[in-house]
């Protein structure tokens, strides 16, 4: 068995919400447990991160599932993945955005099925990119990251601290290679309320 750390502490401003968006209910399901149960069919146990603020809803919540750790986040993600991976009891890790409520069996199996010390999950570009100089950027070697982000957990247990925007930011630096596992479109992380009806209309709300 492996371990996702799924993290769900966001906030549901962009949205319009007064409720972290992972908290709101379409189909009388919160979001975040579309990932859930769709990591739990994938036979791995989940921590999952959360705010103090909805702590003890999750819990309540989460009690009729099997293999599910409920803990609180940290002030930064880089925090709130620390605290995660000291619950870790498996050699491999998962960490997944819970924003990215329609991460699919296939991206699910491809990161379990991995066999590299680091993987991320991506997508090519598909928009011509230009900085702010107008210089525009060879986007072949451009790659829209997503999540989940894994390998070995004692490799982000050494390096957490070095993360940036992301987990495998930790190793820019270092000469460990890193596969890149095919994303999809489906799996774009829940930011704006265009991505709030994209969601709804998929999920048949």
């Amino acid at each position: 068995m492996q371990t996702v750390i799924l993290l769900m502490a966001g906030s549901g401003t962009r949205l319009g919400l007064d409720i972290n968006k992972m908290m709101y209910k379409i189909n009388n399901k919160r979001l975040y447990q579309y990932p859930l149960e769709r990591f739990l069919s994938h036979n791995l146990s989940v921590i999952l991160v959360t705010s103090k603020k909805d702590y003890d809803a999750v819990l309540e919540e989460t009690k009729i599932y099997s293999n599910v750790l409920v803990i609180l986040g940290g002030s930064t993600r880089n925090e709130s993945v620390k605290n995660a991976l000291s619950f870790v009891k498996t050699d491999r890790v998962l960490i997944h955005d819970a924003a990215r409520l329609l991460v699919s069996d296939k991206i699910i199996d491809e990161c379990v099925n991995s066999e590299s010390d680091l993987y991320y999950v991506g997508i090519p570009l598909k928009d011509t990119i230009r900085d702010k100089d107008n210089h525009t950027l060879n986007r072949s070697n451009l790659i829209s990251v997503q999540t989940p982000q894994g390998g070995k957990t004692a490799l982000f247990v050494k390096y957490n601290e070095l993360s940036t925007t992301d987990d495998i930011s930790a190793f820019e630096d270092t000469n460990y290679p890193i596969e890149i596992i095919n994303g999809d479109d489906y799996n774009f992380k829940l930011t704006t309320k265009f991505d709030l009806e994209v969601v709804k209309k998929i999920l048949g709300d």
